[in-house]
Order: structure tokens, then C-alpha cells, then sequence
């Protein structure tokens, strides 16, 4: 619906409210007098509706007694309320209501609506419910008729029609609650269920009722329950009118808590504490054994609870919420505990990780817990004395930290606050490379437009709130740490904005969402990095990368340590990535999957690398490859006839595509050399290309990947790596020259990781769960992969181990599902001789391949059954 266009000074007609323009000589009927009154109506509820629903004063509720004959008796103090609608309600005097025994004949209003005719029908008229089951009782807004007056005329079409005048009046009735969904066991339970349920809603009434009570009948009309706070919210009211004066006193004044506590602002808080309050009491004062927290979840954010009682310890009571309170309590006045009752009762419900302090109320057995609020004070708005303190120029608390911080030259720890421009608080590294940094996060979202570098301290300690303190950034890395001594990051999330896919880049494909670069030893415990998608593999979650010749220099043993984190990458990119020559690095017990949400991002540069290698396929030049068969599988039979097929081209290509197609006509005259005849690939060719782009990047590009050109000792173990290409990849690069002619990965363990690829896809190169290269002594042991369902196109390997192997080799107790071949062995031989007293020893055993048609692949020379051999092939299962 389109908004009304108008001008300055120009009526807007209220749809709702009208009133009758008397004047003299108007003949005035009683139509525009019921006119009237219906617009004062409207206008009286629409301040009703301002001041809001709930009940103002009063209106509390006493069971008396209730049984099969009779039904049930309760007694309503006077009171007075706003419904939902904003019709305002006074109960008068203190009544007592009887709900009778379906059996009873129960009457129905029919009150007859002013100045109109007699047949009109009632304000409203509901037979009452049968009372089983669970209701609201409500208070309804009603008129009663009052006198006769006489008719003046001989119109006798109004004879029934002579009521004198009809007075406002109310009504109490029961509205069905729906029960669906709830499993409960007793009375007890379900009050509870009930209860919770009402709770979440800020006012339980939609219609125009008000709310007074929760009730529920059993099947021969005894009250099985009531709770009246469940329903019940105050609103309208003054400050200084009690809502709760009509409260019994407790039978033992030592466990009262009612007067300690004045209004709450918060009638949804005030309604949670009194439900909560009113259910224990119900539950200490009927039935036996220990009473648990567990039937009082969640427990509201402040409550009283019996110092000592046979079925309740408040401790236990408490659980996890009570561990840091101490063996001697301290002692709150009882002037003291309205207020901070009243407070806390303003915040959400108990949580698991909720902090809670516990009380005793002096002269009462009571205890009183409330949840604990997050300190506000912030030091840049705290005044601070500097001139008595010495510290020139500091006139609040965090400038006198800061200028603190310059003059001490060791570690210490900056508190960083949340939001835009924390960056600024981190002090200058300077020039010396002897100054260090520890910086604190609280919870909270640290943002920035470009990544923010740490560059120049000797040491780096980073640590925050987990998951809850989160440093984004817009641009591809949220933060980076170079050329320290040492870096230690704990508890702390981190997430880029994008993936920069710039091969012109001085150090492509290294960044991450965080980067480690030229640090000698790294220390990353649970860590929650996240990285977007991207056209090609150009990012990381996490990145560690140490290339500068001092950090690689064999003075100082390197380290890195990458424990209990969480890498999420977007399709196409990696999760973690380690490229350094010479340190010892542990990757283990992290989590490595694909970004949820995250999309395939389809750019004209993949596409177009899928078209050259489609047409080197097409014409011979790249072949007997898992790529190769996959694409030559979705050609026709004869490529030279595709080829004519596709250079009929596109006519008219669009002016934004020009670039591309430029791209594919480049492809076309290399694919097409001898039969020149076509300039272009067709739709179809391109079609194809995206599907492959497409099918690659639906999944992580890489889990985990450990490179360089030489790697000292490599522990990889305990690992969960979901949704991508490449699970665990770990290789060095051809060296030029080999120290000794012995493999540059001098020792490797991989142990006790779990990958999963969850479909084939036609990803470029060897693709598959583990892949090792060139190594001097590796341990592959107790892995489990899981790879999704292929067809013939494709294959995915489970294990694969290539390259110059050293002297120990050993893969055991894997299982392996669905890879094709399960473990796939090459050594390639350096033509170096192993020196005397030095003989291989390579084990692959015990291993099950699950749907594999080959267990284990390997060169028949290294294996003889009835020679002494290398190669030792034992209890392989498919």
C-alpha cells in the first residue's frame, strides 16, 4: 500500500473517531447520539492503550475451597486494570467467584447496546466453558441496564427499548489455553510448563481482557492449580502503589521476602520473581524429597531461597552458580535488598554462564542470589589526579595507563574497548624492537576497515571473551602479527571481509582472517577464525607463514602450536595453512569446515581457466588425469566434431561479457590450430566451464596445509576437517639440492584426524583425504576418512603418499570409505644409495578400505612375497 502523499497544513481524517455536528434545527436521533458516545469510547481507549495493558491495583486472588458439588471458590480483591485494547476496568468491591460443575446451568450476558434498535446483539455472550482442562481467568469489560423510562409517541416499535440508563460493569469469564506440545507428568509440571510458556510473552492478553490468573481443572472440577504471577503484569501504575499488597503473610515470618522488596519498574521481572517465589513455596509446603533447580528452569535473575531447609540446599540448589560463592556468606540489611533485588530483576534469566552472587538477609533465613551486572565503568571517563600522581597530562585513569604503559618497557595488559577506533588505544611499537604488548578483549565486536597490523614488539599476548570478542574487519585479513619474538592468541574470533584474488600480490595466496608472519614462535589456543568465498584459492582462515631469513635462521628453535581452534573458510579458500621451513609444528584437536552460508562465487577468471583447460583436453595435451577422464566423459566421442560444434560462437555478445569472451576467443585458436575455421566457443562450452568452476567450489579448496621448501617435525592429530577438496596435505617443493639426498620432511606424524569429502567434484589436481610428499620418516595412523559417493569420471584418493620417501614409512590402522584407491604409494627413486647399515623399513598394514576396488596401490618393484623386501603389505581389508 502506497503512503498518502499531503502537504503542510493540510487535515489528515481519522478513519476511527468522528463526532456528530450539532446545530440548531438539526433533528437529532439516536443514532448520532450512540455516535458520540462510541468516538468518546475510542478516544478514552487509545489513552488506555498509551498508558499500557496490565493491571494497575489489586485484583488479587484467593483460593477458598473448591469440590464436585459445588465447583470452585475464589476470592478477587478490588482492583482496577487495562485490557490489551486500552479499556480501562474496575472491580469495585472484594467478590466471590464460583465456577460451577458442568452440570449447572450458567447464564450468558446479553446487554443491549445504546441508542439502537432492540435486536442489536449483545456487547459479547459465551456460554461458560466446562472447567477441565487449563484456562486464563479474565476480566471482561460489560454494561448493565438500570430503570425504565417512559416512551413518549405512539411509535410502539420501541416498546423493550425503555432502559433508563446502562452502567459500565465487568465481567470475570475463562479463555481455553492451548496445552499442545507440553509432556507433563503432574499438575506441578505442567503449572510449570504453563507458566514459562506466559513468561516469554510481555502481555499474555491480546484481546480486550485483562489477564488474572492461570487455572487448570481436573476432570470432576477440583482445582488442580493456580498461579496467578504467570499471567500478571502491572503497568499504569504509580510508583508508590504496592502491586502486591494483597499478599497473605508468609506462615513463617523468618521466610518471608515479600516486604523486603519494594516496586519493581520491570512488571515482566517482577512477574518472574513472584511466579518463581510463589511455585517454591508451593512445592517446600507439599510433597517430599529434595527439591532440584532442574524443575525451576530458568531460574529468574534474582530470587529468595531457605538458608536451611530439609529439601533444599541453597548450594546445590545453585549448582555451577554458586562455586565462587564463599563459605561465609556476606550479610545484606533488609533496607539494602529491595534495591538491588529490584535491579537485577531487570535483566534476562539465569543462563550457564551467567555470574551470580549469593546473600544472606540479616534477621531472615534467607538467602538471596541475583545476577551480577557487567561493570560500566569505563576508565577514559574515570577522573584521575595526575599532577599528585606525577603523571603529567593525565586527567582520567586510561591516559595514565597509556602513559604508564610508554615508560615500562615489559609486558602489560591493555583492556582494548569495544566498537569503532579500539585500534587507537594500542601504543606505538617504536624503534627499539624491546617493547611488548598484552591486550585484553571483553566481549563484544572489534571493528576496522583494513587489517590491523602489530608489527615491531618483542612479544605479543592477545586474549579475549571466546567466541564473544570478535575482531572484523572489511578488508581480507582482520589482523595481523609480524616480526615479533613471540605471539600467544587465546579465546579470541576474528573474520575477514574478502578475498582478494590478486596474482600480483608480493605474497599471494598467504593471508588470512588471521595472519601469522615472521614470528618465531607461535602459540594460537582456541581461536575462532572465518574467512568469505572466493573465485579462486587465494585466502585462509588462519595463516602462519614465516619466509624471512632471520626467522629461519638456526640460532632460535622456531615452534608453532595451533590447539582447539576453529577454522571456517568460504568455498574455494583453505582453512589452515603453515609454511615454515624449519620450526616444529603441532596442529591438533581443531575443527576446519566450510563457512555456513557461505556460496560459490562464479568469477569470468575461473571461467575462463575452465576453458583453457577444456580445450588442451579437447585437443590431446593433457590426459590420463582425474581431471582429464572427467571432462572428456561429459564431451561427445569425436572432439573435432565438438570442436566445429562449438566455434559457431555467440553472435552478439554482451558489452559487459567482452572481456571474457575476448578470454574464449584466445582459448578457441589454440584449441582449434589446424581447423581455424571457428573464433569463439559456443553457450554450450561455456556452460560447461561454469559447471565445473561450480562443482569446485562448493567445497574448501583445503583443510589443513602444512608447506615449505624444507619442515623439520610436523605433528598433525585429533583433527576435524568437513567439507572440502583436500583434507591434510603436507609437502615440501623439489629441492636443488638435498642434504644427503634424504627427503626434506625429516620427521611427520599425522594421527587420529577425521575427514570428510562429502561428494566428488571436479576440482584440478589430486584430490584427496590425506596427501604426503616427500618424507624421511612419517607415521600415518588411526585416521578415519569419509568420502561421498562417486561415479566412474571421477576418483578420490584416500591416502596419498609421493615422492622420495626416507627411511621409515608406516600406515596403520586407518579407515578409509569410499576413495578409489584406499592408500596410493609412490616413491620416487633418487638414485642414491642408502648408506650402510641403514635399510627402509615401510609398513602399511591393518588398514580397511570400505568400497574400494584397490586397498593399496604401489610400485610391484619394492614388494617381493618371497624376497626380502622394503615394501611390508599386511592385513589390508577392502
Amino acid at each position: 500500500m502506497s503512503a498518502h502523499s499531503t502537504g503542510l497544513r493540510t487535515p489528515i481524517p481519522d478513519s476511527e473517531i468522528a463526532s456528530v455536528h450539532f446545530f440548531n434545527g438539526r433533528l437529532v436521533t439516536s443514532g448520532d447520539l450512540a455516535l458520540e458516545q462510541e468516538s468518546q469510547r475510542l478516544a478514552d481507549q487509545r489513552i488506555g492503550s498509551a498508558i499500557g495493558a496490565g493491571i494497575v491495583e489489586g485484583l488479587g486472588i484467593e483460593f477458598v475451597s473448591t469440590d464436585t458439588q459445588n465447583g470452585t471458590l475464589l476470592r478477587v480483591d478490588a482492583g482496577s486494570g487495562i485490557t490489551a485494547k486500552g479499556s480501562a476496568l474496575k472491580l469495585e468491591t472484594e467478590v466471590e467467584l464460583r465456577i460451577a460443575a458442568p452440570s449447572q446451568k450458567t447464564s450468558t450476558t446479553s446487554g443491549k447496546a445504546v441508542f439502537c434498535k432492540c435486536a442489536t446483539a449483545p456487547i459479547w455472550s459465551r456460554s461458560a466453558p466446562p472447567p477441565s482442562g487449563a484456562y486464563l481467568l479474565v476480566l471482561r469489560p460489560d454494561r448493565q441496564e438500570r430503570g425504565k423510562r417512559s416512551l413518549v409517541g405512539t411509535d410502539l416499535s420501541h416498546l423493550g427499548c425503555d432502559t433508563d440508563t446502562i452502567a459500565a460493569a465487568v465481567q470475570f469469564d475463562l479463555v481455553p489455553v492451548d496445552i499442545s506440545g507440553i509432556v507433563a507428568d503432574s499438575p506441578a509440571r505442567l503449572r510449570h510448563e504453563l507458566a514459562q510458556r506466559s513468561l516469554r510473552q510481555s502481555t499474555p492478553g491480546q484481546d480486550d481482557v485483562l489477564p488474572l490468573a492461570l487455572v487448570h481443572f481436573a476432570v470432576d472440577t477440583r482445582l488442580s492449580f493456580l498461579d496467578m504471577w504467570a499471567v500478571r503484569r502491572t503497568t499504569g501504575r504509580s510508583r508508590q502503589i504496592m502491586s502486591r499488597p494483597f499478599l497473605a503473610p508468609h506462615p513463617d515470618a523468618k521466610l518471608a521476602w515479600s516486604d523486603l522488596v519494594g516496586d519493581i519498574p520491570d512488571s515482566l521481572g517482577e512477574a518472574r520473581l513472584c511466579q518463581f517465589q510463589d511455585e517454591l513455596d508451593t512445592a517446600l509446603s507439599s510433597g517430599s524429597g529434595a527439591i532440584l533447580s532442574s524443575d525451576f528452569l530458568p531460574l529468574p535473575s534474582a530470587g529468595f531461597l531457605p538458608l536451611e531447609h530439609a529439601r533444599l540446599e541453597w548450594r546445590d540448589f545453585l549448582g555451577a552458580h554458586a562455586a565462587s560463592a564463599p563459605e561465609t556468606l556476606p550479610v545484606l540489611e533488609p533496607t539494602l535488598v529491595g534495591p538491588i533485588v529490584a535491579e537485577a530483576a531487570t535483566r534476562d534469566p539465569l543462563d550457564t554462564g551467567s555470574r551470580v552472587r549469593v546473600a544472606k538477609v540479616a534477621g531472615r533465613d534467607l538467602v538471596v542470589y541475583f545476577r551480577e551486572s557487567i561493570n560500566r565503568t569505563i576508565a577514559s571517563e574515570t577522573w584521575f589526579d595526575g599532577k599528585s600522581a606525577r603523571i603529567e597530562a593525565a586527567s582520567n585513569v586510561q591516559t595514565a595507563i597509556e602513559k604508564l604503559n610508554m615508560e615500562v618497557k615489559a609486558i602489560r595488559a591493555i583492556w582494548v574497548k569495544p566498537g569503532p577506533g579500539w585500534e587507537k588505544a594500542i601504543p606505538p611499537a617504536g624503534t627499539k624492537s624491546n617493547v611488548d604488548l598484552d591486550l585484553r578483549f571483553t566481549v563484544g565486536e572489534y571493528p576496522s576497515t583494513s587489517p590491523v597490523l602489530l608489527k615491531g614488539y618483542r612479544h605479543v599476548v592477545l586474549k579475549g571473551a571466546g567466541n564473544s570478542s570478535l575482531i572484523r574487519s572489511e578488508d581480507e585479513s582482520a589482523l595481523v602479527i609480524e616480526g615479533a619474538e613471540s605471539c600467544l592468541v587465546e579465546d579470541l574470533s576474528f573474520a575477514s571481509g574478502k578475498v582478494v584474488a590478486n596474482r600480483n600480490q608480493s605474497e599471494p595466496g598467504l593471508v588470512g582472517a588471521i595472519s601469522i608472519k615472521d614470528v618465531r614462535s607461535t602459540n594460537l589456543y582456541r581461536v575462532r577464525a572465518t574467512c568469505p568465498s572466493g573465485g579462486i584459492l587465494a585466502s585462509s582462515a588462519i595463516s602462519v607463514h614465516n619466509l624471512s631469513p632471520q626467522t629461519n635462521s638456526s640460532e632460535t628453535k622456531q615452534s608453532i602450536r595451533i590447539v582447539d581452534c576453529v577454522a571456517l573458510a568460504g568455498c574455494g579458500q583453505q582453512g589452515i595453512l603453515c609454511v615454515d621451513p624449519s620450526a616444529s609444528i603441532l596442529v591438533k584437536d581443531n575443527i576446519v569446515a566450510r563457512l555456513p552460508g557461505s556460496k560459490p562465487i562464479l568469477e569470468s577468471t575461473s571461467t575462463t581457466r575452465w576453458i583453457d583447460r577444456i580445450s588442451n583436453v579437447m585437443l590431446g595435451r593433457v590426459k590420463g588425469t582425474p581431471l582429464a577422464d572427467s571432462i572428456q566423459s561429459r564431451l561427445p566421442s569425436n572432439f573435432r566434431q565438438s570442436l566445429q560444434q562449438f566455434s559457431k560462437g555467440l553472435e552478439q555478445p554482451d558489452k559487459a561479457q567482452q572481456t571474457v569472451f575476448n578470454r574464449i576467443k584466445r582459448a578457441s585458436r589454440r584449441a582449434m590450430q589446424k581447423n581455424a575455421r571457428g573464433s569463439q566457443f559456443s553457450g554450450d562450452l561455456t556452460l560447461l566451464a561454469q559447471q565445473f568452476a561450480k562443482e569446485r567450489d562448493t567445497l574448501l579448496a583445503r583443510g589443513i596445509v602444512v608447506a615449505a621448501k624444507t619442515l623439520n617435525e610436523v605433528r598433525i592429530s585429533g583433527n576435524r576437517i568437513e567439507s572440502t577438496a583436500r583434507g591434510i596435505w603436507v609437502a615440501v617443493s623439489k629441492h636443488s639440492k638435498p642434504r644427503n639426498g634424504l627427503p626434506q620432511i625429516r620427521e611427520l606424524s599425522i594421527e587420529g584426524n577425521i575427514v570428510s569429502i562429502p561428494e566428488a567434484s571436479s576440482e584440478p589436481g589430486i584430490r584427496c583425504g590425506i596427501f604426503v610428499g616427500n618424507v624421511e620418516s612419517v607415521s600415518i595412523d588411526s585416521n578415519r576418512i569419509d568420502i561421498g559417493a562417486q561415479d566412474d569420471r571421477r576418483s578420490v584418493e584416500g591416502i596419498r603418499v609421493f615422492g622420495a620417501t626416507g627411511r621409515f614409512l608406516r600406515i596403520v590402522g586407518n579407515r578409509i570409505s569410499g576413495a578409489e584407491p584406499g592408500i596410493w604409494f609412490r616413491h620416487v627413486d633418487t638414485n642414491e644409495t642408502v648408506p650402510k647399515g641403514r635399510s627402509r623399513s615401510w609398513t602399511i598394514a591393518s588398514n580397511l578400505a570400505a568400497e574400494s576396488r584397490t586397498v593399496v596401490q604401489f610400485d610391484p618393484k619394492y614388494f617381493d612375497e618371497k624376497a626380502p623386501s622394503p615394501l611390508r603389505l599386511e592385513d589390508n581389508i577392502p
